[in-house]
């Protein structure tokens, strides 16, 4: 393994490198700004996540080139894929793109697949460096260096973290460097199915009326499992996601779900065939005698499926408990394929999620300030922000997610 040695280009704006590298030793960073270069790092990219345990399909290149294709490209966003490369051969990526604010605040530098308007987010989770095992150390220190070569003026804002993250854990290793705030961010909640012991993996508090609503299913003809047979589906299959959701967020009092959304909906449009090409992603429907009365849109990788969309049919909630039916259903099938994780994704800790018996790992927004001046702007903008939020929930007007 190379190990990085000096950085050697001079320092400049991240938006004015866009074709210089920072060469350590055999190991090359460069910034892919173009989207014709980011379609073609695919095969490199695909492969690179074959080799890589600890990612996810938020991390594929799927994914983050059809965010990039529906929310970017604006006049004020600029697009930086980091790439590393040892000896011509791609070790490591960090999905990124700039986006200029108004003054007086700096440059931000986000992940791809975050800073979607709250109406349009698609919620990429799990966010990090892939890198190859064999490199990850030396990988993330060579991106760490030339990220604060080129963007000292450039406030950070890196979203949707696990708190134990790689990145995260090498963002803190240079707080004595850099100011850094950590912002909680609710938690993934995961159930280990190896660990699964019972047969309802709930709360002990929940297992009594889920058990009735068992019967009840079961004396009616139990509910029957269907999921995508071919690409001619997924148009429908997405409608039919997209009607039941909208129940399901009425029962919780909220007026649209994310299907609302023209851009939520031009993005799964085009993500889910490529995604359900590669074995990746699955739209499972649940009937009763006949009648749709479930459907939970999920992603999958060797060992974890992740729950990512659900609805149901609001009249039948009550008597059937669709919803938490057909996650039982599913959490079944995957532990009998050998799975080891059922994944509920991130919620707040008030989540309904804590009906089921999962493990929480914190997740967090890591941000990195140029000046104190920016902080400070940022902190007083949070507080007001956050006042602001309590005082419309006060009236009754809630945030959608």
């Amino acid at each position: 393994m190379d190990k990085p040695g000096k950085n050697v280009v001079s320092s400049r704006s991240l938006r004015a490198a866009t074709h210089d590298t920072t060469t350590q030793g055999t190991l090359v960073v460069s910034c892919v700004e173009d989207a014709t270069e980011f379609a073609a790092l695919r095969a490199e990219w695909d492969a690179l996540q074959v080799n890589n345990d600890r990612t996810t399909v938020f991390m594929s290149w799927a994914w983050h080139y059809t965010w990039w294709g529906v929310f970017g490209g604006e006049d004020t966003q600029r697009l930086c894929v980091l790439c590393v490369r040892l000896r011509h051969e791609l070790i490591a990526v960090l999905p990124m793109y700039s986006r200029i604010q108004a003054w007086p605040r700096p440059p931000l530098l986000m992940f791809l697949g975050t800073g979607e308007g709250e109406a349009d987010e698609v919620a990429t989770e799990y966010l990090d460096i892939l890198a190859s095992p064999d490199h990850v150390a030396t990988a993330t220190q060579a991106v760490l260096d030339f990220l604060a070569t080129h963007s000292k003026k450039m406030r950070f804002e890196f979203q949707h973290l696990l708190e134990n993250s790689i990145f995260a854990e090498a963002m803190r290793a240079r707080s004595d460097r850099w100011r850094i705030q950590e912002l909680d961010l609710g938690f993934r909640y995961r159930i280990d199915l190896h660990k699964q012991t019972d047969d309802l993996p709930m709360n002990p508090n929940r297992i009594k009326r889920v058990k009735r609503s068992l019967r009840a299913v079961e004396r009616d003809g139990g509910f029957q499992q269907a999921s995508i047979e071919d690409l001619e589906q997924l148009a429908s299959v997405l409608e039919d996601v997209s009607t039941l959701s909208d129940q399901r967020q009425k029962h919780v009092g909220r007026a649209k779900s994310a299907f609302s959304s023209a851009r939520f909906n031009r993005f799964h449009h085009r993500v889910l065939p490529l995604l359900y090409q590669s074995g990746s992603a699955d739209i499972h429907h649940f009937y009763l005698d006949r009648e749709l009365v479930a459907t939970l849109y999920c992603y999958y990788d060797e060992n974890t499926c992740h729950y990512y969309q659900s609805g149901f049919a609001q009249s039948l909630a009550n008597r059937y408990m669709p919803l938490t039916v057909a996650h039982l259903m599913e959490i079944e099938r995957n532990r009998v394929q050998g799975r080891r994780y059922y994944d509920f994704m991130r919620g707040d800790e008030n989540s309904y999620k804590n009906e089921f018996n999962c493990e929480l790992t914190p997740m967090i927004t890591m941000v990195r300030f140029p000046s104190v001046v920016d902080q400070w702007l940022h902190e007083t903008f949070t507080i007001v922000r956050q006042r602001i939020v309590r005082h419309l929930r006060s009236i009754g007007v809630s945030r959608r997610r």
